[in-house]
C-alpha cells in the first residue's frame, strides 16, 4: 500500500470514532411546527422553530452541518461558523427566510409542515454529501400550543408531544403519543333571548370535563369537574345558561393529552343593556380618568326619545367581537392587568367573531368564528394623559391564521393579526375634551383608506364592531388590518 493512502487510513481510523461521539451528543430535542405565540423571532413573527441539545462534555461546532426536513435532501440548509456549548441548546427557526450568519438569529430555507413529516440533522460525510447524526422522521400531525420531542431532552426514550414547549430549555419529563377527543357545544355562541341548558362532551370515554365562567382558563385545579359515570363512557357536563356567560372548556383523561380550551360567548341583548358595576365580582385594579366605569350610558339606554334610545335589535346591525382571557390577565390588580398596565404586554386570548356578516334580523346567519392568540393593548400614554379616551386599543396576534368575512369580499379573508381600534380623537370616549365628543367622528378614516383603494393603493379594510371583553359590552370599535411588514 502506498504510503499516503497507509497514512490516509490512519489518519481515518483515529478521527472518526472522535467525530461519531461528538455528533452523537448533537441531536434535536424538541420541534414546533404550529408555533402558537410561544417565541418570535426578530421580525416579530412566530415561525416553527427546531431546537438542538448538546447532551456531551465539550462544545460541538457545527460549521457544515446541516437541518432538513427531506430524507432525500439531508443538507438542505447547511449551518454558518457557530458552536453548541456542553449541556446548552441552540434554537434555529424554520422560517423559510434562510439566515446563516453567525451571531445572529439563525433561520432554516424551509418550514415544518404540521400535518407530519420528518426532520433530520446531519453532518458532511467527508465526500460531499452528509451523512444523518440525528432525525424524527414520519413524526405525526402537529397541534397550535404543543411541541413534539424527548420527554427531559433524553433521546434514549421514545419522542412524543411535549404539552409545555420549552424552546431553549431542558424539555418537560413527560411526552404524550395521543389526545382526547375535542370538547362539542351542543349550543354554538352568538345571542339569545331565552334560556337553555349547555351540553359540552368529549369521544373519549373515561374522560373529565372541565370548564369555568369566569374567563380563567379550566385546569385540574381551578373550575368544574364534570368526570365520565365510568370509565366506559364519554362525560357529559350541563350548564344552564340564562344571561349573558362566557364558558370555557377542556377534556382530560390520564395518559392522554388534554384538549386546547374552547371558548364560547353567550350574549342576551337586553341583559347587556342593563349592564352596571354589580356585573363585576371579580377585584380589579384602578383604571380611567375618573375611576371604572362598568356601567352602560343611561343616556343611550334610557334615552326618551325612541330614534336614540338603545334596543336590543341595535346589537345585531353589525359584527361582534368578544375577547376572553385571564381576568387578572386583563384587570387585574397584582402585576397589574395590561389594561392597566398599558402596551406591548402580550396575553393569552381567544377571540370570537359573532354574526361576522352584520346580518340585522338572524345573528346567526353567518357563522361565528373563533381563533387563539394573545392580545395587547397599544396606544394611550404613561403620561398624566394617559387616559384621554377610558377605551383603549387592542392587537390581536393569532396563533393560527383566521378564516373570516368580516372584512368584506375584497379583504384577502385571512388574517395572523387584526387591530380592534377604540379611536381617540373627536370620538365619544373622548374623556379630556367636551367639544371632540360632540362630532362622533367613526367614518373619516374608512374614508380615507376606501379612497384609497379607488386610487388603486393599497390600503386596509376596516369594520365597525361591538366590542366585549369577558361578557362585558365594551363599546363601539374599529375592527381593521395592521399595515405592518405582515400586510
Amino acid at each position: 500500500m502506498p504510503f499516503r493512502s497507509t497514512l490516509f487510513a490512519l489518519f481515518a481510523l483515529c478521527f472518526l470514532p472522535a467525530a461519531a461521539s461528538l455528533s452523537g451528543a448533537v441531536f434535536i430535542s424538541e420541534f414546533d411546527a404550529i408555533n402558537s405565540g410561544i417565541i418570535e423571532d426578530a421580525d416579530e413573527n412566530q415561525p416553527d422553530w427546531i431546537e438542538l441539545r448538546n447532551n456531551g462534555g465539550s462544545s460541538v461546532n457545527l460549521n457544515g452541518w446541516a437541518l432538513s426536513d427531506d430524507p432525500a435532501d439531508p443538507g438542505k440548509w447547511v449551518f454558518p461558523n457557530v458552536s453548541i456549548a456542553a449541556g446548552q441548546n441552540l434554537l434555529v427557526f424554520a422560517s423559510g427566510k434562510n439566515w446563516q450568519i453567525p451571531g445572529l438569529q439563525l433561520h432554516t430555507s424551509f418550514k415544518l409542515d404540521s400535518d407530519g413529516g420528518d426532520v433530520l440533522l446531519s453532518q458532511p460525510d467527508g465526500f460531499g454529501g452528509f451523512t444523518v447524526v440525528h432525525s424524527i422522521q414520519a413524526y405525526p400531525g402537529q397541534r397550535p400550543g404543543i411541541s413534539y420531542g424527548y420527554a427531559a431532552s433524553n433521546p434514549a426514550g421514545i419522542p412524543g408531544f411535549l404539552q409545555d414547549p420549552t424552546p431553549g430549555a431542558v424539555n418537560d419529563p413527560l411526552v404524550v403519543q395521543d389526545f382526547v377527543k375535542d370538547t362539542d357545544f351542543d349550543v354554538t355562541r352568538g345571542y339569545y333571548s331565552a334560556p337553555f341548558t349547555l351540553h359540552i362532551t368529549s369521544a373519549t370515554p373515561g374522560a373529565t370535563i372541565l370548564y369555568t365562567l369566569d374567563g380563567s382558563e379550566p385546569t385540574g385545579t381551578n373550575g368544574t369537574q364534570v368526570p365520565a359515570a365510568s370509565e366506559l363512557v364519554a362525560p357529559v357536563a350541563t350548564i344552564p345558561v340564562t344571561t349573558t356567560t362566557v364558558v370555557r372548556a377542556r377534556a382530560i383523561r390520564e395518559g392522554l393529552g388534554a384538549t386546547n380550551i374552547d371558548t364560547h360567548t353567550y350574549l342576551f341583548a337586553a341583559d347587556v343593556l342593563e349592564q352596571d358595576a354589580s356585573y363585576v365580582d371579580q377585584p380589579f385594579a384602578t383604571w380611567g380618568h375618573s375611576g371604572p366605569d362598568w356601567a352602560m350610558d343611561p343616556r343611550v339606554t334610557g334615552n326618551a326619545n325612541p330614534e336614540d334610545k338603545a334596543v336590543p335589535e341595535d346589537f345585531y346591525r353589525i359584527p361582534t367581537v368578544s375577547l376572553v382571557m385571564e381576568w387578572a390577565d386583563l384587570f387585574g390588580v397584582s402585576g397589574p392587568g395590561i389594561y392597566i398596565a398599558g402596551e406591548g404586554i402580550p396575553k393569552e386570548a381567544s377571540f370570537e367573531l359573532i354574526n361576522p356578516g352584520a346580518d340585522k334580523t338572524d345573528p346567526a346567519l353567518s357563522p361565528a368564528e373563533h381563533g387563539r392568540g394573545v392580545a395587547l393593548v397599544f396606544g394611550g400614554s404613561s403620561t398624566e394623559k394617559r387616559w384621554k379616551t377610558d377605551k383603549l386599543s387592542f392587537r390581536f396576534n393569532f396563533w393560527q391564521d383566521l378564516d373570516s368575512v368580516v372584512l368584506g369580499d375584497e379583504a384577502v379573508g385571512t388574517y395572523d393579526r387584526l387591530v380592534l381600534d377604540a379611536r381617540l380623537n373627536n370620538v365619544w370616549n373622548q374623556s379630556q375634551n367636551f367639544e371632540q365628543r360632540q362630532f362622533g367622528d367613526y367614518a373619516r378614516d374608512a374614508v380615507l383608506t376606501d379612497l384609497e383603494q379607488e386610487l388603486g393603493v393599497k390600503s386596509v379594510h376596516s369594520q365597525h364592531v361591538h366590542l366585549f371583553l369577558n361578557g362585558l359590552y365594551w363599546g363601539l370599535y374599529t375592527l381593521h388590518e395592521r399595515p405592518d411588514n405582515h400586510f
